[in-house]
This record gives C-alpha cells, structure tokens and sequence, in this order.
C-alpha cells in the first residue's frame, strides 16, 4: 500500500504549480508514480533555473524534476 496517497500528491502539485507559475522557465507539473508512491512532476525548459531552488518534496511527497526543453504546438 502506497504511503503518499494520489490525494497527498494532487495538494503537493497544487502548492508547487502557484509557488511556479511566474517562474520563468517553468512549463508543466503534474502527479507520477515512484514505486508504489505517488510523487509531483515538475517539468522545466533547461536546468538549473537562475534564482531558484527547486524542492526535493512538498508536504511529504517526492518532487521529481525534468528538463523538456521548449515545448511547441506543431
């Protein structure tokens, strides 16, 4: 049985996605699966971000961080 619950990584998720939404670089977040623990998703053009230290965790819950690059509609 998971010890971070989908609820405890939908709240994580949610303070992270307010705390970064004016982070310049800064594109997604969302919930994924780390074993059986849910954990948050951050997803970021390029790292590092100047000026901003990203958590490890949230709440509890794990922050995993990924450098997509720069994300188009084609």
């Amino acid at each position: 049985m998971p010890q971070v619950s989908r609820e405890d990584a939908q709240r994580a998720m949610n303070t992270l996605a307010s705390v970064l939404a004016d982070v310049d670089g800064f594109v997604s977040v969302g919930i994924t699966r780390v074993g059986e623990d849910y954990a948050v998703k951050v997803n970021v053009r390029k790292l590092p971000i100047p000026g901003v230290a990203l958590p490890d965790s949230v709440g509890g819950v794990s922050v995993k961080v990924e450098a997509i690059g720069v994300v188009s509609t084609r």
